[in-house]
């Protein structure tokens, strides 16, 4: 019950859930962040699912630099 009171008082500081909870997910993958790490944002990963779409073959990797 202390852990979800402190869950509690630290979304009403408005800290975004994420670095509250310590990780994301971003194309069903989890990734554990915090404050030192950006929060991946939807439409990112909204543009990583339309590359792939338009990719002839499956990239092995992609990588975003900002």
């Amino acid at each position: 019950m202390a852990q979800i009171n402190e869950i509690v008082r630290e979304i009403h500081t408005l800290r975004p859930i994420q670095y509250i909870l310590g990780s994301t997910t971003f194309h069903d993958l989890r990734i554990h962040i915090d404050e030192n790490a950006l929060i991946p944002r939807p439409e990112t990963e909204e543009m990583v699912q339309l590359i792939i779409g338009k990719m002839k073959d499956s990239p092995t990797n992609i990588l975003d630099l900002c």
